[in-house]
């Protein structure tokens, strides 16, 4: 299953895309984020997930660790970094272990979460991921080289 919407803050369209196998679960992040305006794509299976996001962009992925049949939750980390660098990854399982932990954050999750988790926290984790993109795709472009052959390479402010 999964729900055609984009987020956009800050000017900046987002893509959110949430992956757990819970029904229950997946309904509940949706409506915490449709209470603060931001809209997700919808998950249950680890490859359809991924299969999306080979093809489009894909700016947050929320993703649950323990994930039954096919690729967990830190498999679908690896493999989508793989086809999706620059995605934000946050991780979330109900059994936190300190060795899932730090794989997650290992392959770069942007956060962690144990559920229960508290709401505002991940949101403000979330909107701090999102960011991070938009932050992240101003400073690609800034630095890319417009004319070799041309104008010098316009740099990013910030350098």
């Amino acid at each position: 299953m999964d729900v055609d919407s984009s987020a956009v803050l800050g000017g900046v369209a987002a893509t959110i895309c949430i992956v757990d196998d819970d029904p229950s679960m997946l309904r509940a992040i949706e409506r915490l984020l449709l209470s603060v305006g931001l809209q997700a794509r919808l998950f249950r299976e680890p490859l359809g997930f991924l299969e999306y996001a080979t093809l489009n962009p894909v700016t947050v992925a929320l993703i649950d660790i323990w994930i039954p049949g096919g690729l967990s939750g830190l498999q679908l980390q690896k493999e989508l970094r793989a086809v999706s660098p620059e995605t934000r990854v946050i991780v979330f399982t109900a059994d936190d272990e300190d060795s899932v932990r730090s794989l997650a954050m290992q392959n770069d999750a942007t956060a962690f979460f144990a559920k229960p988790f508290d709401d505002e926290i991940f949101l403000d984790a979330i909107h701090h991921a999102i960011e991070a993109a938009a932050d992240s795709c101003f400073d690609a472009s800034a630095q890319r080289v417009v004319d070799p052959g041309g104008p010098p390479s316009v740099r990013s402010m910030s350098k």
